[in-house]
Order: C-alpha cells, then structure tokens, then sequence
C-alpha cells in the first residue's frame, strides 16, 4: 500500500479525529488501563477544534491513494 504525507486541511478533521481514537485504543493500549484508554478515546473530540489548530499550526495527516487518513503529525508553535 502506498501512503503519502500532505499539509492537512479543514475537511481532514473528522478523519483525525477517528485516527487519534485509532492511535490511543491501539498504539497505547499495552501502556494504560482498559478504564484509562475508554476514558481517553472517549473525550468529546470536536473537528471546530481540529480546523482552529490548523489555521495556527502545522497538521500533516497520513493518507492512502483514497485519501484515508492513517496518521497525523501536529507541529505546535508558540510564541514568546
């Protein structure tokens, strides 16, 4: 399967929230409680909040050749 790394946009944002809830059920499983990981992957994600860190920072998302996102990477900038 190919993948490939593009800048994330507005439209991505469900898609990043569903591979973030993907990432804590899954990559951190072996790390935190069962009770832990429901609580975690069970916040209220919200895409507006997702479109608002794109407009400030750099969100790349991981896509396959459908544009299924598979990852994402948040660098986070602050100001001084």
């Amino acid at each position: 399967m190919n993948f490939k790394i593009r800048r994330g946009s507005h439209t991505d944002a469900a898609g990043i929230i569903d591979a973030h809830r993907c990432s804590i059920r899954k990559v951190c499983s072996d790390d935190y409680t069962e009770e832990q990981i429901n609580v975690w992957s069970g916040r209220d994600f919200k895409e507006e909040v997702w479109r608002e860190i794109m407009d400030k920072d750099t969100v790349e998302v991981i896509v396959d050749a459908s544009e299924a996102i598979f990852g994402f990477c948040h660098h986070g900038y602050t100001s001084k």
